[in-house]
């Protein structure tokens, strides 16, 4: 499948999956939305747009690319931070309590490529459960415009929103310092970066301590162009495979022909 079709599927998710939604969906609903969350210290604002795609939808085997101009906030935030991303980090987060049982305590994270499996499975399901109720208590507000500089998430499906330091909405004292305490792996990146998406950290009760079970997807998210892009990790094509094998072969047929002579 071609780029192009595959931004056309992914505009087809996005449309069905944000045509019944004004606000991004969390725990509550037992599938949350992916959103973008993205805040910079120095000017000391902050911005979250919702995706429009459930985590339970999103596929992490298809590349895909969303306009950051389709959201009404992202002008303002980058007027906001002195028109560019210099100094600016991000990530791409989804939660979902949807109840108790294992499995259904999970969130989808942007991780970071320096921590290692070993650190993502000593995570409790109690971090888990504080990291998800902060993100889903500031998405609270978000959705409904409270104690925001500018957003619409309360009337535009998959809309935005951006706040100012001080705020109880500003991401980076709210949520970004918490994610980070509570779960490790989980370290926004800077924008001028690649940012390795990611796992679904799923448990049993939120504040058991029972270890998180994951799985890691094969994607990565960046900025470029003016969009958000999301391209999967290339696997060889079969007749590269073929080379690489029949290379293989050569050099093997080669050593054998050098120990015998």
């Amino acid at each position: 499948m071609n780029f192009k079709l595959n931004a056309l599927v992914a505009a087809a998710l996005l449309a069905a999956a944000g045509s019944a939604n004004a606000a991004i969906s969390t725990s509550a609903s037992g599938n949350g939305e992916l959103f973008l969350a993205v805040y910079d210290t120095t000017a000391g604002y902050s911005f979250v747009g919702d995706m429009g795609i459930a985590m339970d939808s999103f596929d992490a085997n298809l590349g895909q690319s969303f306009s950051l101009n389709s959201w009404s906030q992202w002008g303002s935030f980058q007027a906001a931070v002195g028109g560019n991303l210099d100094n600016a980090v991000f990530t791409v987060l989804a939660t979902d309590s949807s109840g108790t049982a294992a499995g259904n305590d999970r969130m989808w994270v942007t991780t970071n490529t320096a921590i290692s499996a070993a650190d993502i499975g000593a995570t409790k399901s109690n971090q888990l459960g504080s990291a998800t109720n902060k993100a889903d208590a500031v998405l609270g507000k978000l959705n409904t415009n409270s104690d925001v500089v500018g957003g619409d998430m309360n009337v535009v499906a998959n809309g935005s929103a951006y706040s100012t330091a001080g705020s109880t909405t500003y991401w980076f004292d709210n949520i970004g310092t918490s994610l980070q305490n509570n779960l490790p792996f989980s370290v926004m990146v800077d924008a001028n970066e690649v940012a390795n998406f990611g796992l679904v950290a799923t448990g049993g009760t939120q504040f058991s301590l029972t270890p998180i079970a994951y799985t890691e997807a094969a994607g990565q998210w960046s900025f470029q162009g003016g969009n958000l892009n999301y391209a999967v990790a290339a696997v060889p094509e079969a007749d590269t495979y073929a080379m690489l094998l029949a290379g293989l072969g050569l050099v093997g047929f080669m050593a054998r022909r050098r120990q015998m002579a």
